[in-house]
């Protein structure tokens, strides 16, 4: 079986007023552990008549430059929930190649709905859309008497590119990397209790399917 990372992806995603921005830069950087930033490629993939968005699939690759030259990956999310701005949803990843389509006969096949013809779907695959920003980073240990939480915080600021059209991304992520998941609401309550962040329930895989479809809609 080919080997591939995978976790139940626990996370609050929020949206932020762009006057606030240096506020909470300040703020983050005095209270946890800046990470360095970066410049992330994203693309979704799908077929042309929707197998994997229907069955609530997400398959994008990432691509990105760090201390070790350029990274890629490919990742498979599957259908999770969404509950007052908390993502939750399983998660796995692989390194990419070269080529720009991922390629799904990789994962373990147990993954998939009995229902999906995985190699069906695998051979008509095809870019949907783009989603290129700068990912600004902090890691925060957060613990009371009886439990810690491991969290990171993003701050993403670019776009979501599809048909010619785009639409900008500007919001803040809080992830649970390890430990009680209390840690991640009473980290988002302190943030946005400062800076005025609202919960955001939209992914920006869901932004970025709606801006696809609307731009390859006729116009009148």
């Amino acid at each position: 079986m080919t080997e591939q990372l995978s976790a139940t992806e626990s996370e609050l995603k929020f949206t932020l007023r762009e006057a606030d921005v240096e506020a909470l830069l300040s703020f983050l950087d005095q209270h946890s552990q800046p990470q360095p930033t970066l410049h992330l490629s994203n693309a979704y993939f799908d077929t042309p008549s929707g197998d994997l968005h229907r069955l609530k699939i997400g398959c994008r690759t990432r691509r990105w430059r760090d201390s070790d030259g350029e990274q890629a990956e490919q990742t498979i999310k599957l259908a999770g929930s969404v509950v007052n701005g908390l993502h939750q949803r399983p998660e796995y990843n692989l390194p990419q190649e070269k080529q720009e389509n991922p390629d799904l006969t990789r994962f373990d096949s147990q993954i998939w709905p009995s229902e999906l013809d995985v190699t069906a779907v695998n051979k008509a695959l095809m870019r949907m859309f783009k989603v290129d920003f700068e990912r600004r980073r902090w890691h925060w240990l957060w613990s009371n008497s009886e439990q810690h939480s491991n969290l990171e915080i993003v701050l993403d600021q670019g776009f979501i590119l599809a048909g010619g059209e785009q639409e900008r991304i500007f919001e803040v992520e809080i992830e649970l990397l390890d430990g009680a998941i209390d840690g991640l609401f009473a980290v988002a309550k302190i943030l946005s209790t400062q800076f005025n962040l609202t919960e955001c329930n939209e992914s920006k895989a869901q932004r970025g399917f709606a801006l696809a479809a609307r731009t390859a809609s006729p116009r009148h």
